[in-house]
């Protein structure tokens, strides 16, 4: 009760770590049909034309840019190194890597599989600050995933029972590229505290909070402005009513 009070008084400023998820990519090798990127049963929509006017892939100077402001660093929990689209696709994803090492943030990797091959897995098990990567296609059966296994964590996002991986219980149809349907409108929650603790990096460096298309900021932007911003504050206390624009917050299954 007293947590609910604190936000509500908040109007919408946060000093709490942030989750940063980065999407490095827009190009996937694949369209899974429940894939509301790449999907071929896609229905046009503003976001699919948001989407689409999007550039392919993030520039890594740029990301490197916000990465070297020491109060960027202090208040970034995790980097989330993922994209509406497959990040091996991305030839810089290994500096991206390199960068978050360096200056020793904890980072996560969201991949489709395909690429994880003996070499790679190898090359990635050296980094100490990856903390996860989290397998999110139906039938990834990589023997590799198990040799690396006690020196990377994986999380299971596949549907199928693969017991050297923690499975993500998201898979009512377990096998199948259905895995993740849910019915419309799902989410009955009245109130969404994510923005609070997530923003997102889009590939042409608009800031936008939890996974909405709503930008707030620039990644060019101050601090101030990308975390604590008069838009990214109204976006806040919006969400806290479940009445964010531009999102989808009932059919949205990350909320807190």
């Amino acid at each position: 009760m007293v947590n609910e009070l604190l936000y509500k008084l908040s109007n919408g400023f946060t000093i709490l770590p942030i989750y940063l998820g980065v999407n490095i990519t827009n190009v996937c090798n694949r369209s899974c049909n429940f894939c509301p990127y790449h999907s071929k049963h896609i229905l046009p929509s503003e976001h699919d034309k948001w989407f689409k006017q999007q550039p392919k892939m993030l520039n890594f100077k740029s990301f490197m840019e916000i990465i070297k402001r020491p109060i960027a660093r202090r208040m970034i929990k995790t980097v989330a190194l993922t994209g509406k689209g497959e990040p091996f696709l991305n030839k810089d994803l290994f500096k991206y890597c390199e960068l978050l090492e360096q200056y020793k943030i904890p980072f996560t990797i969201t991949t489709n599989g395909d690429y994880l091959t003996g070499e790679i897995l190898k090359y990635l098990s050296l980094f100490s600050c990856l903390k996860e990567i989290s397998i999110s296609i139906y039938e990834t059966d990589n023997p590799w995933l198990k040799v690396y296994h006690d020196k990377i964590g994986f999380s299971n996002m596949t549907g199928k029972e693969l017991p050297f991986m923690e499975k993500i219980e998201t898979a009512p149809v377990n096998g199948t590229e259905n895995y993740c349907s849910l019915p419309k409108d799902f989410n009955t929650i009245k109130s969404c505290k994510k923005p609070f603790t997530w923003i997102t990096i889009n590939t042409d460096g608009t800031i936008v909070p939890c996974w909405s298309f709503n930008t707030t900021a620039n990644i060019k932007d101050s601090w101030l402005k990308i975390w604590n911003g008069k838009k990214i504050r109204k976006y806040r206390r919006d969400a806290l009513k479940m009445k964010a624009k531009q999102s989808d917050c009932k059919n949205c299954a990350a909320h807190e």
